[in-house]
């Protein structure tokens, strides 16, 4: 219908605080990736988890800022500054937790 291959890839682990089920995740990106999907998977600041999503096929990390509709900023600027210094060459985009654009500068700012 829109003449891509990307795919936003999101596996909501708890229903309350919408916190991504990541096993589901690394499962649901090999398969996607299996049918020559891009996979953006939208996950948390793991870095193990980040790289058996690697492993798998996916060239793009969505780690979370903070949980889903929170709002809150950059929970863990540690996590996502290893996470820049682990994958140097691997795109990664803050998906979720920001709620102003002070927020997304902070992002920006962290790599």
């Amino acid at each position: 219908m829109f003449d891509t291959d990307w795919i936003k890839l999101e596996v909501i682990g708890h229903a309350d605080t919408l916190q991504p089920d990541v096993f589901g995740l690394v499962d649901g990106a090999r398969e996607l990736t299996a049918q020559d999907f891009k996979v953006f998977p939208c996950t948390t600041d793991d870095i193990v988890v980040a790289e058996k999503l690697l492993a798998v096929g996916c060239e793009v990390l969505m780690p979370w800022g903070a949980p889903i509709g929170s709002g809150k900023g950059c929970k863990n600027r540690f996590t996502l500054k290893a996470m820049r210094a682990h994958f140097p060459r691997v795109p990664l985009v803050i998906d979720a937790g920001l709620g102003l654009s002070s927020c997304v500068a902070e992002a920006m700012e962290l790599g």
